[in-house]
């Protein structure tokens, strides 16, 4: 779905995901770049609700915001995934 979102420049980096029990529904921890930061919070809605909604552009929804992503997590009640370990 973010790659679908045109309007955000390319420099984001998903950490984590959580898919919700129905499909429209989850959590997800983006990085970003803190000289794109503005615009993401444009396309993807604010912490207080309001969202943009230029054309339905995003059904997503900003809850936290940090510079750490530990703090994010610990905010969303979100563990860190275990590294997955390839074997050859």
């Amino acid at each position: 779905m973010m790659k679908s979102l045109t309007a955000l420049p390319d420099t984001w980096r998903l950490y984590d995901l959580q898919v919700g029990a129905e499909t429209a529904t989850g959590l997800a921890i983006i990085r970003v770049p803190l000289a794109d930061y503005p615009i993401f919070r444009e396309v993807l809605g604010s912490e207080d609700g309001s969202e943009l909604e230029s054309g339905g552009i995003s059904r997503v929804k900003s809850l936290t915001s940090s510079g750490k992503i530990k703090l994010v997590r610990e905010r969303l009640g979100l563990q860190r995934p275990k590294p997955e370990h390839h074997t050859k």
